[in-house]
């Protein structure tokens, strides 16, 4: 009777077990939570200035706004949505009044705080690999247009909102309705050729804003919503690639894209030595070398 009680005993625990596992393996894992994840510019090298005229006897200063500049990076930030119509929203940070104060001579670095850096936090939900077979949450693209300027009389704030609400459209078009390749080794080149799409319909809706501020060029940093898996994935595709070139006809602002990268949300990454030069005007151009960061916000 009693080795009756323990076969039945531990028929009843395997039973129990199995029916754990099926229990586990039939429920969803947890939704994704959407963390903070921060873009910054962590340092700014005014190798030449773009103010910068002087006389070519004395050397002396002959500018009427000075021989040093008052640099700004200002972002166009977006996030969408792999998928999901209609999920792209942008915004802009930075801007006009965030020149640097006191202004920045050649040969300097500026790495304060202020908002000459147009920093940007995001909140966004990483995605593993299961989160993406079990459908899980929809996968985030998110990043930054930087717009590398230095201040002048006129504000651009006009030009940056324009340019995000068309850029918001064309994400609508392109990512929005999208939809995650089977093949994820794809995934990389399936974000970058979506945006490239979307970037050529912002161009050839661009309205003249006219000058402002002096553009010495432009960038785009890409994040992508990975962790885990899928982000160690990625990364390995990213490396150190660096956005293709866009150019944006005719005008000046937006400016064109020549810089930038991509990153995930499985580590912090360092984008240094970004080398931006323009604004030329009687003979002088700016000359900068940038820092960009993104991270946990």
């Amino acid at each position: 009777m009693r080795r009756s009680r323990i076969r039945n005993a531990a028929g009843l625990g395997l039973a129990v077990m199995l029916l754990s596992a099926m229990t586990v393996a039939c429920t969803p894992p947890p939704a994704p939570v959407a963390v903070p994840w921060k873009f910054d510019t962590t340092s700014l090298r005014v190798n030449s200035s773009q103010d910068e005229v002087r006389d070519p006897i004395f050397h002396a200063c002959i500018s009427f706004s000075g021989c040093s500049d008052e640099p700004y990076v200002m972002n166009v930030n977006f996030t969408v949505q792999i998928g999901v119509p209609n999920s792209a929203s942008t915004d802009v940070t930075g801007g006009h009044s965030c020149g640097h104060s006191p202004s920045v001579s050649a040969g300097q670095t500026i790495t304060d705080g202020g908002c000459w850096r147009g920093t940007k936090t995001f909140s966004v939900a990483p995605l593993t690999i299961t989160d993406l077979l079990t459908g899980n949450g929809h996968l985030t693209v998110f990043g930054s247009y930087n717009w590398i300027m230095e201040e002048d009389t006129v504000g651009v704030g006009e030009a940056a909102s324009g340019t995000a609400n068309i850029l918001k459209d064309a994400l609508n078009q392109t990512l929005a309705v999208g939809s995650i390749p089977s093949d994820l080794s794809t995934l990389l080149s399936l974000i970058t050729s979506n945006l490239g799409s979307a970037f050529g319909i912002l161009a050839g809706n661009i309205p003249l804003f006219g000058l402002g501020d002096d553009v010495i060029g432009g960038a785009l940093h890409v994040g992508i919503g990975a962790s885990g898996d899928l982000g160690t994935l990625l990364d390995g595709q990213i490396g150190a690639a660096s956005f293709p070139s866009i150019a944006i006809p005719i005008v000046e602002l937006p400016p064109d894209i020549n810089g930038g990268g991509f990153y995930t949300m499985s580590a912090a990454k360092a984008f240094n030595g970004e080398h931006f030069h323009g604004g030329c005007s009687l003979g002088t151009c700016g000359d900068y070398t940038i820092n960009f960061g993104s991270g946990p916000g």
